[in-house]
């Protein structure tokens, strides 16, 4: 008996230690990709102008744009206490460390999820795919080196895909308890870093049904649920904690139950959600098409689209990697803005992972010429390997210093107390990180003037006096 316990371990390590060779593999390799891109300075490169804006709410204790992203403002927060580089620096530092760490956890999961004894070299191999194919695609390596929101996004997502597998499994006893329980307390937190993963709900309530319908005690679920919602709302209730603190950066001011509901709710952004004029929809579909093109190279689109036309040993999961890839593309084909794309970011984990699935599919044997198959999954990481310089060329965002000079040749050359008008983020978040965030001329007065509309419609005269006096006080 004891023996057959012993073997059972032993057998558990070497799958596990398996997994983890593979995921801290691929961990390394796309750290140190994107470590040698990782800007010294201010940078408003790959779409990350909301970088200012941050950075400056994480420097004064502030509140950035809508929705808030509390659980991004506690991390950002911790990595300013690292003794290196610059504050932008430091920020840069999240987005790269948990890019990085997707890119491991997705191999991980592939891996957890295929559990497949009799090719597991084949596996390992299309393991190692998937989390290089993620962790190369332009989009993400572009959001990976900059501060924004998105890198710490993908690590949430993969941890709430992992949630729906466990889930979906039925068994929700030992280890899947203590799993679930620990990844239910993160997805909340996932839920305060972007509520982009809200879209996830109704795949919640899929594995909630199948779960119940195979025997699942219910209370459990709701625990689960609960663990969920709760982590949410803790995050979420340091907001009004930060306002009352009246930082310069305090979007909303989210003080009592309106201002709360509008941050959180991103009130400001509704009209750009589905708000994509009926004549750009095409175009922005054929935007969408080279976008997914672009990410993966024209044989992994292909790969990825075999892996989800031909693979059936996902179960239920299929289901939910499709309705990923849909709610996120239909989300981010009509949204108006320029840059909307990146909201497809959880579909390219997806995506990811059906190329994964096509690989070993190829591998195992193509059906029209087995040896086929295999030249084209060597070709394929040839075709990955030839792809990175050029990709390097068009995200590298270290000679992108056109936002940094702007904002330091303007407060260089503005005279004493002077009151500068900015107009919109670009030209207001680097002011913002430099002014605010770094401290610098305290005797200017900065004001934007396209939103003052804005803000004169949801405040009143006397809360906008309040703001002044508080923002008048604080810099003298």
């Amino acid at each position: 008996m004891c023996g057959i316990v012993l073997q059972m371990v032993r057998n558990f390590i070497k799958k596990l230690s398996n997994r983890m060779v593979i995921s801290f593999v691929v961990c390394l390799i796309v750290f140190l990709l994107y470590f040698v891109l990782l800007p010294s300075d201010y940078t408003d490169a790959n779409n990350g102008a909301d970088g200012g804006d941050l950075l400056a709410a994480i420097l004064t204790d502030g509140i950035p744009h809508p929705t808030g992203y509390p659980t991004y403002l506690i991390f950002g927060k911790l990595f300013q206490l690292i003794p290196l580089g610059t504050p932008y620096y430091r920020g840069a530092l999240l987005s790269l460390l948990f890019s990085s760490l997707t890119a491991g956890l997705i191999s991980y999961y592939f891996c957890f999820a295929r559990n497949d004894e009799n090719n597991a070299a084949v596996g390992a191999i299309a393991a190692f795919a998937v989390g290089i194919s993620f962790g190369t695609s332009p989009s993400v390596w572009s959001q990976g080196v900059i501060v924004e929101v998105y890198g710490l996004e993908s690590f949430f997502m993969v941890c709430a895909i992992f949630w729906l597998k466990l889930i979906l499994r039925g068994d929700v006893s030992g280890r899947n308890d203590i799993g679930l329980t620990f990844l239910s307390l993160v997805i909340g937190l996932g839920i305060g870093n972007h509520v982009m993963i809200l879209l996830m709900v109704p795949l919640a309530l899929f594995a909630y049904y199948s779960a119940y319908k195979k025997g699942v005690n219910i209370w459990k679920l709701l625990k689960y649920s609960c663990l969920v919602i709760t982590s949410a709302v803790v995050v979420y209730t340091t907001l009004p904690i930060r306002a009352r603190q009246f930082p310069p950066i305090n979007w909303g001011n989210p003080q009592n139950m309106k201002n709360f509901i509008w941050l959180i709710s991103g009130q400001l952004y509704h009209g750009l959600a589905f708000g994509l004029p009926t004549a750009d929809i095409l175009p922005r579909i054929g935007a969408y098409a080279k976008f997914l093109l672009e990410q993966f190279g024209i044989l992994g689109f292909f790969i990825g689209i075999l892996g989800a036309a031909k693979t059936d040993a996902t179960g239920k999961m299929k289901w939910a990697y499709f309705w990923i890839i849909f709610i996120y593309s239909i989300f981010s084909i009509l949204y108006l803005t320029n840059d909307s794309m990146v909201y497809l970011i959880p579909a390219l984990i997806v995506f990811s992972i059906w190329i994964g699935e096509g690989l070993m599919d190829l591998w195992k044997g193509l059906e029209i010429n087995p040896f086929l198959g295999k030249v084209l999954v060597a070709l394929f990481f040839i075709l990955l390997l030839i792809r990175i310089p050029g990709i390097i060329e068009e995200i590298d965002p270290r000679e992108d210093n056109a936002a940094r000079l702007y904002a330091e040749q303007c407060l260089n050359i503005l005279p004493q107390d002077a009151i500068l008008l900015t107009e919109e983020d670009p030209d207001t978040f680097p002011i913002w990180y430099y002014h605010f965030g770094l401290g610098q001329r305290a005797d200017i007065r900065v004001i934007v003037t396209l939103a003052l509309q804005g803000f004169l419609s949801h405040y009143s005269l006397v809360e906008l006096f309040r703001f002044q006096l508080q923002e008048f006080a604080l810099q003298q």
